[in-house]
């Protein structure tokens, strides 16, 4: 008879994957894609597997998604991912959008969390309404006018409008008066 000892072993991991949050809501309205996110994830018995976000238009995953889970690395076998990553902004929604990412270990545990931060998506230009029907045939010596012309923008909400002033039709001729603001760090969403 042999025997032997330690003839197998096995290995154990029933703790998750760490996902470390250094990212705070990303309070910046963007109008294009390109902003990296610092969200961490470790793992350091069976090593990291696989992590995905997903993005929702509301907080708990409701309403409408974006976005799918998608990978942000796939099949990594390391002890940290630490890699600074993007997301779709073009599956972004104009307004709030919330990212929730979730992770696996080689051994299959799961970690999750939902709304882990937010972007604020906004490429949809100021309206303006011009009140003046026709515009000013009126001959004038003197500033001083009002004119009717409104303003709004009710996600980033308005920050500044110009004006011009040319000798012709639609910015021809001369310029006479350079662009000059009519309001400036306004932050309302109407003017």
């Amino acid at each position: 008879t042999v025997s032997q000892d330690d003839a197998f072993f096995v290995k154990k991991d029933t703790i998750p994957p760490v996902i470390t949050d250094g990212q705070d809501g990303d309070d910046i309205w963007r109008g294009s894609s390109g902003t990296t996110y610092n969200v961490d994830f470790t793992d350091n018995l069976s090593y990291l597997d696989t992590a995905e976000y997903t993005i929702w238009t509301s907080t708990g995953q409701q309403w409408t998604q974006a976005k799918d889970w998608t990978p942000i690395f796939t099949s990594t076998n390391v002890a940290s991912y630490n890699v600074d990553w993007t997301i779709d902004f073009d599956s972004c929604k104009s307004s709030f959008n919330y990212v929730s990412v979730r992770a696996w270990d080689m051994a299959g545990s799961t970690s999750t969390i939902e709304d882990m931060f937010y972007i604020k998506k906004d490429t949809t230009p100021p309206t303006v309404n011009n009140g003046e029907s026709g515009g000013d045939d009126a001959w004038r010596r003197a500033s001083g006018t009002t004119y009717n012309i409104d303003f709004s923008d009710d996600l980033s909400l308005l920050d500044y409008a110009q004006y011009t002033v040319y000798s012709g039709p639609q910015e021809s001729g001369s310029q006479i008066i350079g662009w000059t603001n009519i309001f400036s760090s306004l932050s309302a969403e109407t003017y």
